[in-house]
């Protein structure tokens, strides 16, 4: 079970990270090639600008969000491939597909504080900008982060471990 949730969360984070990084890129670079090939002179490339860090919901929204339209697509493909012969080898596939997207989308609309601690901000290059992204929180989302840092500190604490003596017995 470990397996296929990192599975999901590795495949739905480089999804999303690749979603977000290819159309953040392609915009400047499209606009910049076709300004460069109007004027026929070479246009300086503007840098690019860090998006700003998200937070909590608009990471989970967007989980949420990217899986749905997995799902839909998935849907599509299955209906389609029925419709164009029943008796296809790729069916049971598309099917193990759309169960596993359901749960996907179980598991996103599930994910809570910690996995954003973990698999967003401590995943990414935002820990330098975590200023950014508290000043972003709300107060309700201040107290799910600091209710999930208590509770992973009362679990990172030793427990105390009984000596005894060495050769004696208990």
């Amino acid at each position: 079970m470990f397996a296929i949730v990192s599975r999901f969360f590795c495949h739905s984070m480089l999804a999303v990270l690749m979603g977000l990084s290819s159309v953040q890129a392609a915009a400047p670079v499209a606009s910049a090639s076709r300004a460069a090939v109007a004027t026929s002179a070479v246009v300086p490339v503007p840098a690019m600008v860090a998006p700003p860090p998200l937070t909590f919901r608009e990471w989970k929204v967007a989980k949420i969000q990217s899986s749905q339209k997995r799902l839909q697509a998935l849907q599509a493909q299955y209906l389609g491939q029925r419709t164009v012969n029943p008796r296809s080898p790729r069916l049971p596939l598309l099917q193990q597909e759309l169960a596993q997207e359901h749960w996907n989308l179980e598991v996103a609309q599930d994910l809570t504080t910690r996995d954003y601690l973990y698999l967003y901000v401590k995943g990414q290059d935002v820990r330098p900008r975590l200023g950014e992204i508290a000043a972003r929180l709300s107060s309700e989302e201040v107290g799910l982060f600091l209710e999930s840092y208590f509770q992973l500190m009362e679990r990172s604490q030793p427990t105390p471990v009984k000596r005894t003596r060495l050769g004696s017995q208990m």
